[in-house]
């Protein structure tokens, strides 16, 4: 049975993102606006890869500074009580508004992907938390998130959610979403053990890889050329030389479909 929100221990709460909250806030304290924290900026380059590490939080660290969680909600069954409380348990002491994003890919399921946004709306808000819902018709993970994203936004993923990597292998959504955004993405955990794999559609996945073919056919024809036009060290030299680039190219590629086809 869901616990009311207004049964709910409440923690004292650290300073609140809505204006009339920080309002009250300055009255009590006159250094309340300077210790706000300040909104979170996105940079345009994608991370390294020890970045991204920095970026993703596990469900045990403290919450870094947020005005907004958008929380993705997969659409599969799920604890709506369970996850709807742990949302709670964020958000409110925090004054944090919510958002719950979750995409339909039929109108099969839109009906039932509906009532589980309503029922986890219900059971998130109170009187500090003020919580929307936003039911997507298709797409992928992170277009909508980037769609969504504002600045000051702590996006909430799930462990458990995989995108089907272009060489076969399995990549975090979340890990994802810190290299689309490069902001921190909060994990948890333990809500959705059974969740599939995220696939791109196939002739998605042909297109996006035709550029890469292109390469391998012009620097193929490049080396020929040099094999017949050169000889000894300088021919050696434009070989490896026109091999380091090819590659270099198609690993530029591969990291920019990671990036952005997903989203």
């Amino acid at each position: 049975m869901a616990i009311s929100p207004s049964s709910r221990p409440r923690e004292q709460a650290p300073l609140p993102a809505s204006v009339d909250a920080r309002a009250l806030q300055q009255a009590a304290s006159p250094n309340a606006l300077t210790d706000f924290p300040p909104r979170p900026v996105a940079a345009e380059s994608p991370p390294t890869p020890s970045a991204v590490g920095a970026l993703l939080i596990p469900a045990d660290q403290p919450l870094p500074p947020a005005r907004r969680l958008v929380v993705l909600v997969p659409n599969m069954d799920v604890d709506e009580a369970e996850l709807a409380t742990r949302i709670w348990s964020l958000a409110s002491p925090r004054w944090l508004e919510v958002l719950f994003l979750t995409i339909v890919s039929s109108p099969e399921t839109e009906l039932l992907a509906r009532r589980r946004l309503t029922l986890l709306a219900a059971i998130t808000s109170d009187d500090p938390t003020h919580v929307e819902t936003r039911l997507e018709p298709g797409g992928n993970w992170i277009q909508i998130v980037r769609r969504h994203w504002q600045p000051g936004d702590l996006i909430v993923c799930h462990a458990e959610q995989m995108l089907s990597g272009w060489g076969g292998g399995r990549r975090p959504l979340a890990k994802a979403i810190v290299s689309a955004l490069n902001n921190p993405v909060y994990v948890l955990s333990g809500f959705y053990p059974d969740l599939p794999t995220e696939r791109p559609k196939w002739l998605a996945r042909l297109l996006a890889w035709l550029p890469a073919f292109a390469l391998l056919v012009i620097f193929f024809m490049l080396q020929v050329r040099i094999t017949q036009g050169t000889t000894g060290w300088v021919q050696t030299a434009l070989l490896c030389l026109s091999v380091s680039v090819e590659f270099g190219l198609i690993g530029a590629w591969e990291h920019f479909l990671i990036v952005r086809n997903y989203a």
